[in-house]
């Protein structure tokens, strides 16, 4: 479990001006830095075109835009962030049902308010088992169920 994330005054600012760029819609993008056993620092962050077909209540990343991030092994993604523009900065019942549990973090920057809120969060999935499920349930393959935990952010001044 990460215990803290830094994150410096210019990426803060590059998000919050990416997301608001981009509102209605909920903007997205990674966030590249450096992980040490218990806390994560972010260093930059790469924007992504959000190509869902709701791109007013979810994301969905532009293939052309994610894959060269992916592939590059000259940094390390250490987290995904996307924006709420007019929900809060907890994840949405969509946003548990994420396939990138296995990124560090994953961040909500809210646009609902006069003041913008960020907040990070590490996602746990835990594999249901068959016989957990209700009978009426008709699928027999075993369903996530997402956790998430707040990772508090420490703002930094750059260097």
């Amino acid at each position: 479990m990460y215990t803290s994330i830094q994150l410096t005054s210019s990426v803060r600012e590059t998000v919050i001006s990416h997301c608001i760029a981009n509102k209605p819609m909920e903007a997205c993008g990674f966030l590249l830095g450096c992980i040490d056993v218990t806390q994560i620092r972010i260093t930059s962050f790469v924007p992504v075109a959000n190509a869902s077909r709701s791109p007013e209540r979810q994301f969905s990343m532009h293939a052309s835009d994610m894959i060269p991030v992916i592939l590059n092994n000259t940094f390390t993604i250490v987290g995904i962030l996307h924006s709420h523009p007019n929900a809060a900065a907890t994840p949405s019942s969509e946003d548990l049902s994420t396939t990138w549990y296995d990124i560090p973090s994953h961040w909500i920057v809210s646009l609902q308010q006069s003041t913008i809120e960020i907040a990070a969060y590490q996602y746990t999935h835990n594999y249901l088992s068959p016989n957990s499920f209700t009978e009426t349930q008709t699928t027999k393959f075993p369903k996530k169920q997402a956790q998430y935990h707040p990772i508090p952010i420490i703002l930094i001044e750059d260097e």
